[in-house]
């Protein structure tokens, strides 16, 4: 049952205010049966709607999920309960160590040591169960060091990197072993300023502030940064990948570009693949070792495909005021040996309906009708990050994080 009866659907807060559970969707056309799992997405709600309030007054996280399962498909959504939240609820607040820095998570929520974890800028992380209830606040860097609000895992060592979020004197980059078990810290020296965004190829750590960017070796723990100046206003790195003795970025936000970044280089060389707004679809596969060849954004009504090596771009159009969260893409076990066989799968805001969609797309044949529709009949606020976890994990998963 919902834990709050409070309905808000103004253009200025689009929130979804109470907790759910909808079993059996409709669904149009046909779900892939090897499309099996949880997709899962985090974002900005509000408890209580007070249409008064400021548009992020008084937000708190959410975390949504899509459970496929035999082409059946269903929806849940929970809050995040941190202290601010489990007293506005009037529940009681979750175990673990106290928070030091914000209490709000709502930026990124990812699988990792056989557990689910939510994070926020300049918070601890919280474990959710895979019912999406708030388990216990998890201090993985240490001493209560509060961290931002992005983590990247690597498939390759089995990973789970972390930045801290405020210099003491330095930010911290964090490892965190393979099954949680250890942890490795290091000092990121001499940033040029408070570095919010990171993203890992395989050799080196593509670090991002406000007008900077910055280049660490991974291996050499006492390696230290180099910087150079890239204009970096509202921009977001998507991936990284080794590039000979260089490192190849791909960054989203006011436009599509390419970075080409090396040690000792003065800047970075850039090129504009795309001069429009795009988001830029999650690669569960994460290969930093090999340029990608096709990459996946969301965009101005539609989600786009771009091949790198020929230059082509295709073109789904969701239709007339639609438009597309951040998408996942999702290999098909028997198209694995093509890079691009496999599904986007996320969610489609439906402006006239005041309602959202999971679209699932062939990312192969991107013009064509989408595979399969599923309609949720609710609102879910736009903007959230999302990521994909498979109904049957790996043989090695881990036991739980530090």
């Amino acid at each position: 049952m919902p834990r709050s009866a409070h309905s808000s659907r103004s253009a200025n807060d689009p929130s979804v205010v109470d907790e759910t559970s909808i079993t059996d969707l409709r669904v149009r056309g046909k779900l892939p049966a090897a499309l099996s799992g949880m997709y899962l997405c985090i974002g900005l709600d509000r408890i209580h709607a007070d249409p008064s309030s400021p548009a992020g007054a008084g937000r708190e996280g959410m975390v949504h999920s899509l459970r496929l399962h035999a082409g059946r498909a269903s929806y849940r959504n929970r809050w995040i309960v941190t202290d601010s939240v489990a007293q506005k609820l009037g529940v009681e607040p979750p175990p673990g160590p106290r928070q030091t820095g914000r209490d709000v998570v709502a930026v990124d929520v990812r699988a990792f040591a056989g557990s689910i974890l939510a994070f926020g800028d300049d918070a601890l992380a919280y474990e959710l169960s895979t019912g999406l209830d708030t388990v216990r606040r998890v201090d993985l860097a240490g001493a209560r060091r509060s961290l931002t609000g992005h983590a990247k895992f690597d498939p390759v060592t089995g990973e789970l990197h972390l930045l801290t979020f405020t210099a003491s004197p330095s930010q911290l980059h964090v490892t965190v072993s393979r099954g949680g078990l250890t942890r490795t810290i290091r000092s990121v020296d001499d940033a040029p300023g408070r570095i919010g965004q990171f993203e890992l190829a395989r050799d080196h750590i593509v670090l991002l502030g406000e007008g900077f960017v910055g280049l660490m070796e991974r291996a050499e723990v006492g390696a230290r940064a180099a910087w150079c100046e890239v204009d970096t206003s509202g921009r977001h790195i998507a991936l990284a990948h080794a590039h000979g003795d260089a490192v190849g970025v791909y960054a989203t936000g006011p436009s599509l570009e390419q970075w080409t970044l090396q040690r000792g280089a003065e800047g970075a060389q850039r090129k504009v693949l795309d001069a429009t707004p795009q988001t830029m679809a999650v690669d569960t596969r994460r290969h930093h070792d090999v340029p990608h060849r096709f990459l996946w954004t969301a965009g101005a009504g539609g989600a786009h495909k771009y091949d790198t090596r020929t230059g082509r771009r295709d073109r789904h159009d969701f239709g007339p005021g639609r438009q597309a969260g951040e998408l996942v893409f999702v290999t098909d076990p028997d198209r694995s040996s093509v890079e691009d066989g496999g599904w986007l799968v996320g969610l489609v805001h439906d402006e006239p309906r005041q309602a959202t969609d999971f679209v699932v797309l062939d990312a192969q044949s991107m013009e064509q009708p989408a595979v399969a529709v599923v309609t949720i009949p609710r609102r879910i606020a736009d903007g959230n990050h999302g990521t994909w976890i498979p109904a049957t994990p790996s043989s090695d998963a881990p036991s739980g994080p530090v």
